[in-house]
């Protein structure tokens, strides 16, 4: 039951960074690299929690992800669209992977190597700017979460 949560909460936040892609005109080619090494990045979080990283691979991890991922009617996906589209921060108190990005990569950053989650850490930077000391525009942001996805 825990592999279906955290993979049911994880698959959000992949949305908003493949809405971002499309958002942001990287097209599909990089939303796909991007969603293919976030759902690795999501097998690696699974055992650190008790969870089993098989249960990603069904109907209710990689099927959910499939279509969060690709629809403008999920709202994570609209959301880091507008936000790729807009170049700027919009409303996200209906969004529920607005709020997990902090959440997960908090416990991430707690319970494992930081360097294992990089895409998960670039959206904090972009979604949570505040956080950080480099501010700029939300497009330069997302130069960092670029890099990780290796085009």
């Amino acid at each position: 039951m825990a592999g279906v949560a955290l993979g049911g909460a994880l698959k959000n936040v992949l949305a908003i960074a493949a809405g971002f892609c499309i958002g942001h005109n990287l097209g599909d080619s990089a939303k796909a690299a991007l969603i293919t090494r976030g759902f690795n990045e999501s097998l690696k979080f699974l055992p650190l929690f008790g969870a089993d990283k098989n249960t990603l691979y069904g109907l209710s991890g990689l099927g959910d992800l499939m279509l969060t991922a690709n629809s403008m009617t999920s709202r994570n996906f609209k959301y880091g669209h507008d936000l790729g589209d807009n170049n700027q921060m919009i409303d996200h108190h209906t969004v529920e992977g607005f709020h997990t990005i902090k959440d997960s990569t908090t416990m991430l950053c707690w319970k494992s190597d930081n360097n294992k989650i990089s895409i998960f850490n670039c959206l904090l930077w972009i979604t949570y700017p505040s956080n950080f000391i480099i501010k700029g525009n939300i497009g330069q942001r997302f130069m960092g979460l670029s890099c990780f996805v290796k085009l």
